[in-house]
């Protein structure tokens, strides 16, 4: 459009004699004094340029390395407006006949509807955001990931001023680092819950500014922190919630004084998966570890917006509904199975899911720690019927994750030999000597007797190397699972479902949920988080089976 504006300077200079008035009567003037020095040219090149900064701005690269780049230029649409309004009051372009301009302007009525519809948003914004909140707990995860729970608002009769539906996320806003940005977070907290939480990953300026607003630096001394609890309880020592004292933060709502908790609690983040969380849960005594107390930290006052609407709070409007979530992309998720999880428990109303399947694709082991007590209780509830979780480790395992993984699996394989030897011989378990109990009692894939199957193959490509582990089955047969023999719980997750090693293969897997689900196929709602490969992926085999595909925003 600019090329195009250039082009009728010139045309405009070749055919036309302009009939000015005063001194400047008769005088022919050039294309590049029109384009440049008119108020009509100097505000085109204020237009073009705003607009080329905002443009550019957007692309994704840079909106993911520079979010506050695109932030603040994205809001010179405000000067774009208003110059707009006055690249048309020089009467550049006139009538033929008298009289030539119009006197009064106009450009003001293309423009005043959407900024009229505009300030009010950014009003109620505003009026949303002055509502009273406070932090009510921070739990630091793995893989730099930082859960902040915000009471819910109420007023005095108690109703809450925040009423989110599974699935929908907010904007967040602490005034202490920008008065001005605001950043989509999912709320992980079902509806029932008297709190609302966001997952966060710190992977930029300003949520690396928030984490460290909040005490959550994540330098080597609290990393060392982490390491000594995992160390610790893969040990067996301590148990249940562990806990990092003399941590100090405090919960400030609008007032100068810091009420200061007695620790910073790192939940099952902090633990090992599968077998150590299960036995520090065996334990009442909570591991401590201590150190000197530093001044306590007065937590910052954080500003809601919200909640909006998003494709995950559509899945309680299908029969069947396939949840897949990569990475970071589970936490639309974590609410919709939290509202599942209560609406079990605490059945109210009748839901029209009659089926989950929820699949989880991560490249760290640490990051199935995020949500493991969520899935941990709703395996507990016997839904095996109704739900079904698969998990699937695609990145490669270092030699220290491998030695965990091994020592566990052998610790619960000893475990377990002696449970079936005590019931054998003191029980009535079984006839015959102690000598073969190893090959009794636990079988792997194909009816072998050995507990640990070695796996003949590297895992992950190079760098890895063979590992023995339990040979689980797939629905589409095709992805080795590393599992434990403890209670039948799996040795990275610590649930009962195994994890797969590798990526899904999701045309067999949607393959055969059609084959289960024949009469359904309209009724299968595909939702999806997490990178764009993965979702054109899903978004073909959902076309392929003809199942409704829902993408969420990442």
């Amino acid at each position: 459009m600019a090329m195009g504006h250039y082009v009728n300077y010139y045309r405009l200079e070749m055919a036309q004699q302009r009939e000015e008035e005063g001194e400047e009567a008769g005088v022919k003037r050039s294309a590049q004094y029109m384009a440049l020095l008119t108020g009509p040219g100097f505000t085109g090149h204020v237009l073009a340029l705003i607009l080329f900064l905002m443009v550019t701005s957007s692309v994704e690269r840079v909106r993911r390395k520079g979010f506050e780049t695109f932030w603040y230029t994205h809001h010179l649409f405000i000067l774009f407006f208003i110059t707009l309004m006055f690249h048309g009051a020089f009467c550049f372009i006139r009538a033929d006949t008298p009289p030539y301009c119009k006197s009064s302007p106009g450009s003001y009525k293309f423009v005043l509807g959407s900024l009229f519809f505009y300030i009010l948003e950014r009003t109620v914004r505003e009026i949303r955001a002055r509502l009273p909140t406070a932090i009510s707990k921070i739990v630091l995860h793995p893989s730099k990931v930082l859960e902040v729970q915000i009471k819910k608002s109420s007023n005095q009769h108690g109703d809450g001023f925040f009423r989110a539906k599974a699935g929908q996320y907010v904007f967040l806003n602490c005034p202490d680092i920008s008065a001005f940005e605001w950043h989509p977070f999912t709320i992980t907290s079902a509806p029932e819950e008297d709190y609302v939480s966001v997952h966060i990953r710190i992977v930029g300026d300003w949520t690396t500014a928030f984490a460290k607003r909040l005490g959550c630096s994540f330098d080597d001394e609290q990393q060392f922190w982490i390491e000594e609890l995992k160390n610790r309880t893969s040990n067996g020592v301590g148990g249940g919630e562990e806990t990092i004292s003399g941590v100090g933060v405090g919960a400030a709502s609008g007032s100068s004084s810091a009420v200061a908790m007695d620790s910073m609690a790192f939940g099952s983040g902090a633990s090992l998966m599968g077998g150590a969380k299960q036995r520090a849960s065996a334990s009442a005594n909570s591991l401590q570890l201590q150190r000197p107390t530093e001044p306590t930290i007065t937590l910052p006052r954080v500003l809601l917006d919200g909640p909006y609407g998003s494709p995950s709070e559509d899945a309680f409007n299908y029969e069947i509904a396939v949840l897949v979530g990569a990475g970071i992309g589970v936490t639309p998720f974590a609410s919709v199975l939290k509202h599942i999880w209560y609406s079990v428990m605490q059945p109210t109303k009748i839901i029209t899911l009659r089926k989950v399947y929820f699949f989880w694709v991560c490249r760290d082991r640490d990051a199935f720690e995020w949500f493991q007590d969520l899935l941990i209780a709703l395996e507990e509830q016997n839904l095996t019927g109704f739900l079904e979780i698969r998990s699937y480790l695609t990145g490669e395992l270092g030699k220290e994750e491998m030695d965990t993984v091994l020592m566990e699996a052998r610790a619960a394989a000893a475990a377990a030999a002696a449970r079936h030897f005590r019931n054998k011989h003191y029980y009535g378990g079984g006839g015959g000597d102690g000598a073969d109990v190893g090959n009794q009692g636990f079988e792997g894939k194909g009816g072998e007797g050995d507990l640990l199957t070695k796996l003949h193959k590297p895992l992950g490509g190079s760098g890895a190397f063979p590992m023995e582990v339990m040979l689980g089955e797939e629905m589409n047969g095709s992805n080795e699972t590393l599992s434990d023999a403890r209670r039948d719980r799996d040795a990275i997750t610590g649930l009962r479902s195994p994890t797969y090693y590798g990526r899904p293969n999701f045309d067999k897997i949607f393959g055969e949920l059609a084959l289960a689900h024949p009469q359904e196929h309209g009724q299968v709602g595909v939702f999806f988080c997490g990178p764009k490969p993965l979702g054109k992926t899903l978004h073909r085999c959902a076309r392929k089976y003809k199942f409704k595909f829902h993408k969420e925003n990442f």
